[in-house]
């Protein structure tokens, strides 16, 4: 009885361990349509990509999965809206092939989040040389 329970609990284990792997390896994209009274009628059908809270993962060689669904959307900007970086980390390699690997660059939005990078300083309010690294790449801070 008790081989049996210590096989159900080490079944259990793998199964949470190897669906927690799948999750952290998944890329969602999830289209949402979004009604806004009075916008201009320009704006009609406008599509934002955003993407957000990468922490320094890397989807492939060289990014090339993530890549893959970002090249595969249609839109009319992108928008990056933080946590590009690892909790702790300054290695900006993930994040800045992803940009680098991106085709569509016409309209590229940047903020921070909180694990960077930062490229802003909002104590004296000026980009710092990590903010002229991310606009030499075409985003805008």
């Amino acid at each position: 009885m008790a081989k049996k329970i210590l096989l159900s609990v080490c079944i259990v284990i793998v199964l949470i361990a190897g669906y927690n792997i799948y999750d952290n390896n998944r890329i969602i994209v999830s289209k949402q349509n979004i009604k806004i009274f009075n916008l201009p009628e320009k704006f009609d059908g406008f599509t934002i990509l955003q993407i957000s809270d990468l922490h320094g993962k890397r989807f492939g060689k060289k990014q090339k999965h993530l890549l893959e669904k970002i090249n595969n959307c249609k839109y009319d900007v992108i928008v990056i809206t933080g946590d590009m970086l690892a909790t702790g980390s300054s290695d900006v390699g993930p994040f800045f092939e992803m940009i680098e690997g991106i085709k569509n660059k016409t309209q590229m939005f940047y903020t921070s989040g909180n694990t960077g990078p930062w490229g802003y300083n909002g104590y004296i309010g000026q980009t710092n040389e990590m903010g002229r690294k991310l606009e030499e790449k075409g985003l805008s801070l």
